[in-house]
């Protein structure tokens, strides 16, 4: 199997897409701030005896959630035993209110729900992962089944393991010596003596080490020698991977390589498309049938159907075909999608066990490609497939999509955030034409003052980029979901706002009043956006006069002020 990673790096997000055999088969997407992995120390702000579990401030906007599972060291001398089988102690024997702690971000925020964390700090390298609270001994990741390729793996890892330290050795070593593990051992061992001077006199609640960019963090746990290539599109990015390779990996070096071409690196090799339909319910198989990909609070469901699958055989030997693609889709999705927690699969029914059987080995063996913990379980009797997958932070759908305004939430649209990305993609895409002299974009006001910025320096600074004159106009008559990029010169898109004098008064109606992302009041007029000043309290309820007190590029400000003689609301 050949493998390719692609990095896409964008001022507002960087994307990197793993593909096996020239098909995308993960979506990794990191947008602002990034929890998992952190390490913080907290203040317990209250322990709930109920749920065996206490509730610790690491100064996030909500308290993390540390079960009394999570807060015990794995020392044999904290646990006490009996009848056999280990006795978790209360909580309350473990961690005390108003109590300081170390402790590491497993599971970020999803919904209202905060981060979940743990007392046991581990320090992922590219060959070991090493613990300071675990066990002073060397183990091997499960992943290596073989038990001469773990004895030698365990023996390697006795050789270079810290002494206060517990060690896991990864997939990875199996590729690489003793000199590389040493190498990769030294890089953590550093890493936790910075960690820990720096706990020791930082304040709770503290952020005391952050955990490695999106990239850095695929470079660490993914790339290796079975992997054909490393593409960036940024040479920032692409120096810092291999100053990184240059610490831990040299040998490694000569698979990262810098995309320059003109066309976006994730259209060049066709990544766009494949994101776009990740995010449909409506998922083709390779022989015609299909799948229905459904998500709930609770769990995933998927409908797998014949659709227009035709056999020359049996309908049994159809029906076979179609769950054998089916399983092999449902893994890819899966990854592709990031989707975790509980998820239940209705396969087409089949009436033979060994049919059965084979699905269900088909499947867990497909699921062996995961990174993350995956349980397939069984087939219940109304030939349904129970399993479950790891989730450690945000689905690519709660990424890229928010809930519609339009209906409530029972459906979905893209973010405002994901369709300024678009818009930027295109008018790069513009901007490469010699005879483009200026862009106007028309889109929905959530989505073109997102695109401006408070005092539109977001505007400002795509401008500059672009090399070419940017006009932004807020339409409400454009769905969320839509825009219109326009080509001319400066004159004719300035000549739209030409109508706006400064010191002028205005008259606003409660339909040209819209809230923007940064909270503050804004008149659209004629699709041009003016900040309120002085807004009164039931400014989007009654509408207000304004003067014009500032006209500057794609953002103008208005004073909410009594009205004139010469101006009137009707």
């Amino acid at each position: 199997m050949e493998t390719e990673i692609i990095v896409n790096v964008h001022p507002k997000e960087t994307r990197v897409g793993i593909l096996e055999d020239g098909r995308l088969t993960e979506l990794h997407i990191e947008r602002g701030e990034k929890v998992v992995g952190n390490i913080y120390k907290g203040k317990v702000n209250q322990v709930v005896t109920g749920l065996d579990a206490a509730f610790v401030d690491i100064g996030l906007e909500r308290n993390a959630f540390l079960h009394v599972d999570d807060a015990l060291d794995e020392e044999p001398d904290r646990r006490q035993r009996g009848k056999g089988r280990e006795q978790v102690p209360p909580i309350r024997q473990v961690v005390k209110d108003g109590q300081e702690l170390l402790v590491q971000v497993t599971k970020g925020p999803v919904g209202t729900k905060g981060a979940r964390i743990t007392s046991r700090i581990s320090l992922p390298g590219k060959y070991s992962v090493l613990m300071a609270q675990a066990r002073k001994q060397v183990g091997v990741s499960r992943k290596i089944p073989d038990d001469e390729t773990r004895h030698k793996l365990r023996e390697m890892g006795e050789k270079v393991r810290p002494a206060n330290f517990g060690m896991i050795v990864r997939t990875q070593a199996s590729e690489v010596g003793v000199t590389e593990m040493r190498r990769d051992v030294r890089y953590l061992e550093g890493l936790w003596k910075r960690i820990d001077s720096n706990a020791h006199t930082a304040k709770a609640p503290a952020l005391i080490h952050e955990e490695l960019s999106l990239s850095h963090e695929v470079l660490r746990d993914v790339f290796s020698q079975d992997v054909k290539s490393f593409i960036i599109d940024d040479k920032k990015t692409y120096r810092q991977i291999l100053d990184l390779l240059g610490t831990i990996a040299p040998k490694l070096k000569a698979g990262v390589m810098l995309y320059e071409g003109d066309v976006p690196i994730f259209e060049a090799y066709g990544l766009e498309e494949e994101i776009q339909k990740a995010l449909e319910r409506k998922v083709w198989l390779e022989h015609g049938g299909y799948l229905f990909i459904d998500r709930t609070e609770a769990l995933t469901v998927i409908d797998v159907n014949s659709g227009k699958l035709t056999g020359t055989g049996s309908l049994e030997e159809t029906v076979l075909r179609t769950n054998l693609d089916a399983a092999r889709e449902i893994s890819r999705q899966l990854r592709l999608r990031d989707i975790g927690g509980i998820i239940v699969v209705d396969f087409i029914d089949m009436e033979k066990q060994k049919h059965q059987r084979r699905i269900m080995s088909a499947l867990k063996e497909e699921m062996k490609r995961h990174r993350v913990r995956t349980r397939v379980l069984h087939l219940t009797p109304l030939g349904l497939v129970e399993m479950t997958r790891q989730r450690t932070g945000k689905a690519l759908q709660e990424i890229m999509h928010v809930s519609c305004p339009a209906c409530d939430g029972h459906g979905l649209v893209l973010s405002p955030e994901s369709v300024v990305i678009n818009i930027e993609t295109a008018l790069r895409r513009y901007a490469k034409q010699k005879d483009v002299k200026a862009l106007q974009v028309i889109a929905h006001p959530s989505v073109a003052l997102q695109m401006i910025g408070e005092d539109g320096e977001l505007a400002d600074d795509l401008q500059k980029s672009l090399g070419k004159a940017l006009f932004v106009v807020c339409a409400n008559r454009v769905s969320p979901e839509n825009f219109r990029v326009e080509q001319g010169n400066t004159q004719e898109f300035r000549k739209n706002y030409s109508f706006l004098k400064l010191e002028k008064q205005y008259v606003v109606r409660p339909d040209q009043i819209v809230k923007a992302p940064w909270g503050q009041w804004v008149a659209i007029l004629q699709g041009y956006p003016i900040c309120l000043t002085g807004a009164p309290e039931k400014v989007a309820d009654e509408g207000c006069y304004i003067k014009l007190v500032k006209k500057n590029g794609n953002l103008g400000v208005g004073k909410c002020v009594a009205p004139d003689k010469s101006t009137s609301m009707d």
